[in-house]
Protein backbone atom coordinates (compact mmCIF):
# COMPACT_ATOMS: atom_id res chain seq x y z
CA UNK A 1 0.00 0.00 0.00
CA UNK A 2 1.31 3.45 -0.92
CA UNK A 3 2.18 5.90 1.84
CA UNK A 4 1.15 9.00 -0.10
CA UNK A 5 -0.15 10.29 -3.43
CA UNK A 6 1.82 12.83 -5.48
CA UNK A 7 -0.88 13.35 -8.11
CA UNK A 8 -1.83 16.85 -6.92
CA UNK A 9 1.74 18.21 -6.94
CA UNK A 10 2.42 20.85 -9.59
CA UNK A 11 5.20 19.79 -12.02
CA UNK A 12 7.44 22.78 -11.19
CA UNK A 13 7.07 22.14 -7.44
CA UNK A 14 7.96 18.47 -7.95
CA UNK A 15 10.99 19.57 -9.99
CA UNK A 16 12.18 21.91 -7.23
CA UNK A 17 11.68 19.22 -4.58
CA UNK A 18 13.55 16.56 -6.55
CA UNK A 19 16.40 18.95 -7.33
CA UNK A 20 16.84 19.64 -3.61
CA UNK A 21 16.76 15.99 -2.53
CA UNK A 22 19.15 14.97 -5.30
CA UNK A 23 21.70 17.64 -4.39
CA UNK A 24 22.03 17.32 -0.61
CA UNK A 25 24.98 15.22 0.55
CA UNK A 26 23.45 13.52 3.59
CA UNK A 27 20.55 13.49 6.02
CA UNK A 28 22.07 16.20 8.23
CA UNK A 29 22.33 18.62 5.30
CA UNK A 30 18.83 17.69 4.14
CA UNK A 31 17.39 18.74 7.49
CA UNK A 32 19.58 21.84 7.81
CA UNK A 33 18.96 23.27 4.35
CA UNK A 34 15.28 22.42 3.90
CA UNK A 35 13.33 25.71 3.70
CA UNK A 36 10.54 26.46 6.12
CA UNK A 37 6.93 26.25 5.01
CA UNK A 38 3.60 27.68 6.12
CA UNK A 39 2.49 24.18 7.09
CA UNK A 40 5.51 23.56 9.30
CA UNK A 41 7.16 26.93 10.08
CA UNK A 42 9.59 25.43 12.59
CA UNK A 43 11.21 23.38 9.84
CA UNK A 44 10.86 20.17 11.88
CA UNK A 45 8.93 18.26 9.24
CA UNK A 46 10.73 14.93 9.75
CA UNK A 47 13.32 13.49 12.07
CA UNK A 48 16.83 12.19 11.45
CA UNK A 49 15.68 8.59 10.92
CA UNK A 50 13.25 9.43 8.11
CA UNK A 51 15.77 11.84 6.57
CA UNK A 52 18.35 9.03 6.54
CA UNK A 53 15.84 6.70 4.90
CA UNK A 54 15.17 9.27 2.16
CA UNK A 55 18.88 9.60 1.45
CA UNK A 56 19.22 5.81 1.59
CA UNK A 57 16.55 5.32 -1.07
CA UNK A 58 18.16 7.98 -3.25
CA UNK A 59 21.65 6.51 -2.90
CA UNK A 60 20.41 3.02 -3.79
CA UNK A 61 19.28 4.23 -7.22
CA UNK A 62 21.82 4.04 -10.08
CA UNK A 63 23.29 7.50 -10.45
CA UNK A 64 21.95 8.40 -6.99
CA UNK A 65 19.19 10.57 -8.44
CA UNK A 66 15.46 10.32 -7.92
CA UNK A 67 13.42 10.74 -11.08
CA UNK A 68 10.02 10.85 -9.36
CA UNK A 69 8.74 11.66 -5.89
CA UNK A 70 6.81 8.38 -6.02
CA UNK A 71 10.15 6.59 -5.52
CA UNK A 72 9.89 7.65 -1.85
CA UNK A 73 6.52 6.02 -1.43
CA UNK A 74 7.45 3.00 0.66
CA UNK A 75 9.61 4.76 3.25
CA UNK A 76 8.60 3.90 6.78
CA UNK A 77 7.33 6.92 8.70
CA UNK A 78 6.91 9.05 5.57
CA UNK A 79 3.17 9.32 5.03
CA UNK A 80 0.87 11.82 3.34
CA UNK A 81 1.22 14.44 6.08
CA UNK A 82 5.01 14.49 5.93
CA UNK A 83 4.99 14.37 2.14
CA UNK A 84 2.64 17.38 2.03
CA UNK A 85 4.91 19.28 4.41
CA UNK A 86 7.93 18.52 2.22
CA UNK A 87 6.20 19.71 -0.95
CA UNK A 88 4.91 22.86 0.78
CA UNK A 89 8.52 23.95 1.33
CA UNK A 90 9.01 24.27 -2.42
CA UNK A 91 5.78 25.99 -3.41
CA UNK A 92 7.53 29.37 -3.13
CA UNK A 93 9.77 30.30 -6.06
CA UNK A 94 13.55 30.14 -5.38
CA UNK A 95 14.04 33.93 -5.22
CA UNK A 96 11.40 34.40 -2.54
CA UNK A 97 12.61 31.33 -0.65
CA UNK A 98 16.12 32.84 -0.57
CA UNK A 99 14.81 36.22 0.62
CA UNK A 100 12.89 34.58 3.46
CA UNK A 101 15.91 32.44 4.39
CA UNK A 102 18.07 35.57 4.67
CA UNK A 103 15.74 37.02 7.31
CA UNK A 104 15.86 33.77 9.26
CA UNK A 105 18.84 34.66 11.43
CA UNK A 106 21.23 35.97 8.74
CA UNK A 107 20.36 39.65 8.22
CA UNK A 108 18.37 41.93 10.51
CA UNK A 109 15.25 44.00 9.96
CA UNK A 110 17.35 47.10 9.22
CA UNK A 111 18.11 45.47 5.87
CA UNK A 112 15.77 45.96 2.96
CA UNK A 113 16.28 42.99 0.64
CA UNK A 114 13.71 42.84 -2.16
CA UNK A 115 13.18 41.24 -5.53
CA UNK A 116 10.71 41.79 -8.33
CA UNK A 117 10.20 38.52 -10.20
CA UNK A 118 8.22 38.02 -13.40
CA UNK A 119 7.70 35.13 -15.77
CA UNK A 120 8.06 35.43 -19.55
CA UNK A 121 5.58 32.96 -21.01
CA UNK A 122 6.91 32.47 -24.54
CA UNK A 123 9.91 30.13 -24.55
CA UNK A 124 11.69 31.77 -27.49
CA UNK A 125 10.93 35.25 -26.18
CA UNK A 126 12.38 34.28 -22.82
CA UNK A 127 15.53 32.76 -24.32
CA UNK A 128 16.14 35.78 -26.54
CA UNK A 129 15.69 38.11 -23.57
CA UNK A 130 17.89 36.03 -21.31
CA UNK A 131 20.75 35.35 -23.72
CA UNK A 132 21.11 38.57 -25.72
CA UNK A 133 22.51 41.53 -23.78
CA UNK A 134 20.64 44.23 -25.69
CA UNK A 135 17.31 42.44 -25.27
CA UNK A 136 17.98 41.85 -21.58
CA UNK A 137 18.82 45.54 -21.11
CA UNK A 138 15.57 46.55 -22.82
CA UNK A 139 13.57 44.20 -20.63
CA UNK A 140 15.24 45.30 -17.39
CA UNK A 141 14.93 48.98 -18.36
CA UNK A 142 11.17 48.61 -18.74
CA UNK A 143 10.94 46.79 -15.42
CA UNK A 144 13.10 49.39 -13.64
CA UNK A 145 10.81 52.17 -14.82
CA UNK A 146 7.80 50.33 -13.42
CA UNK A 147 9.46 49.42 -10.10
CA UNK A 148 10.72 52.96 -9.52
CA UNK A 149 7.32 54.43 -10.33
CA UNK A 150 5.53 51.97 -8.05
CA UNK A 151 7.91 52.42 -5.11
CA UNK A 152 8.56 56.18 -5.24
CA UNK A 153 6.11 57.60 -7.77
CA UNK A 154 9.03 59.21 -9.59
CA UNK A 155 8.63 58.51 -13.33
CA UNK A 156 11.32 61.04 -14.29
CA UNK A 157 14.00 59.27 -12.20
CA UNK A 158 12.76 55.96 -13.60
CA UNK A 159 13.28 57.12 -17.19
CA UNK A 160 16.76 58.48 -16.49
CA UNK A 161 17.83 55.28 -14.69
CA UNK A 162 16.47 53.10 -17.47
CA UNK A 163 18.45 55.02 -20.10
CA UNK A 164 21.72 54.41 -18.21
CA UNK A 165 21.39 50.64 -18.62
CA UNK A 166 22.18 50.79 -22.33
CA UNK A 167 25.78 51.83 -21.68
CA UNK A 168 26.51 49.38 -18.85
CA UNK A 169 28.54 46.18 -19.05
CA UNK A 170 26.78 42.97 -17.98
CA UNK A 171 28.95 40.51 -16.04
CA UNK A 172 27.41 37.02 -16.19
CA UNK A 173 27.92 34.11 -13.76
CA UNK A 174 26.53 30.78 -14.96
CA UNK A 175 28.19 28.64 -12.27
CA UNK A 176 26.34 28.70 -8.93
CA UNK A 177 29.49 28.43 -6.82
CA UNK A 178 31.20 31.38 -8.48
CA UNK A 179 27.96 33.36 -8.62
CA UNK A 180 27.47 32.94 -4.87
CA UNK A 181 30.65 34.95 -4.23
CA UNK A 182 29.39 37.72 -6.52
CA UNK A 183 26.03 37.81 -4.73
CA UNK A 184 27.59 37.85 -1.25
CA UNK A 185 30.11 40.53 -2.26
CA UNK A 186 27.30 42.67 -3.68
CA UNK A 187 25.63 42.58 -0.25
CA UNK A 188 28.90 42.88 1.67
CA UNK A 189 29.55 46.28 0.14
CA UNK A 190 26.73 47.56 2.33
CA UNK A 191 28.01 45.75 5.40
CA UNK A 192 30.95 47.59 6.88
CA UNK A 193 29.83 46.90 10.46
CA UNK A 194 29.79 43.10 10.34
CA UNK A 195 26.04 42.71 10.32
CA UNK A 196 26.43 39.23 8.84
CA UNK A 197 28.96 36.52 8.06
CA UNK A 198 30.16 36.66 4.45
CA UNK A 199 30.47 32.87 4.26
CA UNK A 200 26.99 32.32 5.69
CA UNK A 201 25.47 34.57 3.02
CA UNK A 202 27.59 32.95 0.32
CA UNK A 203 26.34 29.49 1.28
CA UNK A 204 22.74 30.70 1.28
CA UNK A 205 23.30 32.27 -2.15
CA UNK A 206 24.88 29.10 -3.53
CA UNK A 207 21.94 27.05 -2.29
CA UNK A 208 19.59 29.51 -4.01
CA UNK A 209 21.52 29.64 -7.28
CA UNK A 210 21.91 25.85 -7.48
CA UNK A 211 18.18 25.21 -7.19
CA UNK A 212 18.37 23.21 -10.44
CA UNK A 213 21.44 21.07 -11.17
CA UNK A 214 21.18 20.94 -14.98
CA UNK A 215 22.92 23.75 -16.85
CA UNK A 216 19.95 24.31 -19.14
CA UNK A 217 17.79 24.92 -16.03
CA UNK A 218 20.37 27.11 -14.31
CA UNK A 219 19.88 30.28 -12.29
CA UNK A 220 22.28 32.74 -13.92
CA UNK A 221 23.43 35.82 -12.05
CA UNK A 222 23.92 39.04 -14.03
CA UNK A 223 25.54 42.21 -12.68
CA UNK A 224 24.87 45.48 -14.50
CA UNK A 225 28.14 47.15 -13.55
CA UNK A 226 27.99 50.73 -12.32
CA UNK A 227 24.20 51.01 -11.98
CA UNK A 228 23.16 53.55 -9.33
CA UNK A 229 20.36 52.13 -7.17
CA UNK A 230 19.85 55.20 -4.95
CA UNK A 231 16.51 56.97 -5.50
CA UNK A 232 15.63 54.41 -8.17
CA UNK A 233 15.25 51.12 -6.28
CA UNK A 234 16.38 52.27 -2.82
CA UNK A 235 16.43 55.35 -0.59
CA UNK A 236 18.88 54.27 2.12
CA UNK A 237 22.51 53.09 1.85
CA UNK A 238 22.94 50.94 -1.24
CA UNK A 239 25.72 49.53 -3.37
CA UNK A 240 26.45 50.19 -7.01
CA UNK A 241 25.60 47.55 -9.63
CA UNK A 242 22.22 46.05 -10.41
CA UNK A 243 21.84 42.35 -9.60
CA UNK A 244 19.53 40.26 -11.80
CA UNK A 245 18.94 36.50 -11.60
CA UNK A 246 17.66 34.61 -14.64
CA UNK A 247 15.84 31.37 -13.82
CA UNK A 248 15.95 29.25 -16.99
CA UNK A 249 13.93 26.38 -15.51
CA UNK A 250 10.93 28.59 -14.77
CA UNK A 251 11.44 31.33 -17.38
CA UNK A 252 11.54 33.95 -14.62
CA UNK A 253 13.73 37.01 -14.19
CA UNK A 254 14.34 38.50 -10.72
CA UNK A 255 15.56 42.06 -10.22
CA UNK A 256 17.14 42.45 -6.78
CA UNK A 257 17.65 45.52 -4.59
CA UNK A 258 19.22 45.89 -1.17
CA UNK A 259 19.58 48.76 1.26
CA UNK A 260 20.85 49.20 4.80
CA UNK A 261 18.91 51.49 7.10
CA UNK A 262 21.36 52.37 9.91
Amino acid sequence: MSNFSDQAVKPIVAKRTLAFINQVRNAEVLLAQAPKSSKQPTGNWIGEKVASRIIGVRNAIPGRRLKSLSQLNEIQGFGQDKFDELVAMFEVDPSEAFRLAMYDGVILDNWGLKHETKKIDGTQEFLDTARVDCYLKDYVADEIKQICTDRFNNPQAAKIAARTLDGLFIERFEDAHLASYAFALWLYRLDMDNWFSFETVRLKAEHYLSAYPNHKDRLELCLFKGFKNDQVLTTAISADDLLVVINYAEQRISIWSAELRD
